[in-house]
């Protein structure tokens, strides 16, 4: 239970961090025709890629344990985010919303999908399979 408590905390505090980065770019990046935006689409591999290698020094577990972590720490962002945009107005007011919005989907998808692949190939690799 207390990889996932800690899952959760994480959760709240990435979700929190990420808020402040885009209150701060706001439509310096999200905004039509920004060059900027394709650029941090692209470059939300690498980072989930390397969240998931963060992540699983933080939560000292095994990578091949790591898919519940991400999970709940998806989850957790992804409802802050709804919230968010639903009741307040923390990633600010304007057209450049709709662009944080659109990302805030995009990026958990691709870390999961990163964490998922990661995890497989550590599952796969792991000494319990090697003596099959």
């Amino acid at each position: 239970m207390g990889t996932n408590l800690k899952a959760i905390g994480l959760g709240f505090f990435i979700w929190f961090i990420v808020l402040i980065i885009m209150r701060v770019l706001g439509s310096s990046v999200f905004s039509e025709g920004n060059p900027w935006l394709i650029v941090f689409y692209i470059g939300t591999f690498p980072a989930g890629i390397l969240f998931t290698y963060v992540m699983r020094i933080i939560l000292n577990i095994p990578m091949r344990d790591m898919l519940q972590p991400m999970v709940i720490l998806a989850i957790i962002a992804i409802m802050m985010d709804g919230f968010s945009f639903a009741f307040t107005d923390f990633y600010g007011v304007g057209e450049h919303e709709i662009y944080s919005a659109a990302y805030l989907l995009w990026a958990p998808g691709v870390f999961l999908l990163c964490a998922l692949l990661i995890i497989n190939r550590a599952k796969e690799t792991s000494p319990k399979n090697m003596l099959k």
